[in-house]
């Protein structure tokens, strides 16, 4: 259960359902307008300021209801974007769905429109030297230092959801071809993902790389071994939730492994190696929101 402010979106949630039952959108944006109640640090809630009540206390009855109820008004539909069909099957003693799979990580160009629709905030610490959001020429790079609830919030806004950790792994690791590896069985290399790029003495490094330019799964599904660690709807324990695919810190080739878990708190909007890729169980040209688009004019 987590709750989280209105300057991140407020939303008391439980996590998403497994992917046999239909997807729900949950992020609860018609508190938009409410008075911002105060931040969270990456670990936690800090101490706010009086304020408006925005949402339930912590530990109240009402705060433990689950809160899944899609959001109300019409129904608008999507633009049609880049997903792959990843047909599914047996991962250890859990059944797959078949779903779709965005093909890269989401970038910070399509992240910056919503931010600019008012629906997404804007990531935290931008400027800092492995920021990507606003930063010049990096357009095409993926989104970084965005939370749990910034991830959701996004894939809610484009009509998807986050994926379950287990069916990430199971299109990371080619499905039934069971790779250790999205390319296959051999470790790692410059060329093959976007890795080992970071001093941790110096604290500097090159950050993470443009979106789709190394390695591949057999359903062509980009990335997915380094760049940045990317959300997923799936709970850790303790609070945390599960993040697949390792970074451009990693200088460990294991952590690139498709069966590697990473883990963070949901408030986190500080790591330069965090990132998002949506998924669905719609088609993609089938994709619905209730969240209206922003026209000019």
């Amino acid at each position: 259960m987590f709750q989280e402010s209105v300057c991140d979106y407020t939303a008391v949630v439980t996590l998403p359902r497994p992917p046999s039952l239909p997807p729900a959108i949950i992020c609860q944006l018609s508190l938009l307008g409410a008075g911002c109640a105060g931040t969270h640090a990456h670990k936690g809630p800090q101490a706010a300021e009086p304020a408006a009540p925005v949402c339930p206390a912590v530990g109240s009855e009402a705060a433990h209801r689950p809160i899944e109820t899609p959001l109300r008004g019409e129904l608008f539909r999507v633009p049609v974007t880049s997903m792959n069909r990843i047909e599914g099957g047996v991962l250890g003693d859990r059944h797959i769905i078949g779903f779709w799979l965005d093909i890269t990580e989401v970038t910070t160009a399509q992240y910056r429109d919503c931010v600019d629709a008012h629906v997404c905030p804007a990531p935290a610490n931008t400027g800092e030297w492995s920021s990507t959001y606003g930063e010049a020429g990096k357009q095409n790079h993926p989104v970084n230092q965005v939370s749990w609830f910034n991830a959701r919030t996004y894939c809610d806004w484009v009509g998807k959801r986050l994926p379950t950790e287990w069916e990430w792994e199971w299109a990371a690791r080619g499905r039934d071809h069971a790779n250790i590896y999205p390319w296959g069985n051999e470790p790692p290399t410059a060329a093959s993902a976007c890795w080992h790029r970071y001093d941790w003495d110096t604290d500097t490094g090159g950050g993470p790389c443009p979106v789709g330019t190394h390695n591949q799964t057999r359903d062509g599904i980009k990335d997915m071994a380094g760049n940045v660690w990317e959300w997923t709807a799936s709970e850790f324990g303790d609070g945390r939730v599960v993040l697949r695919g390792g970074d451009w810190h990693n200088d460990d080739p294991t952590r690139l492994r498709a069966a590697s878990r990473g883990k963070n708190t949901p408030y986190d909007r500080s790591s330069g190696g965090d990132g998002i890729r949506c998924a669905s169980s719609t088609p993609p040209g089938e994709l619905t929101t209730r969240i209206a688009p922003v026209h000019d004019g």
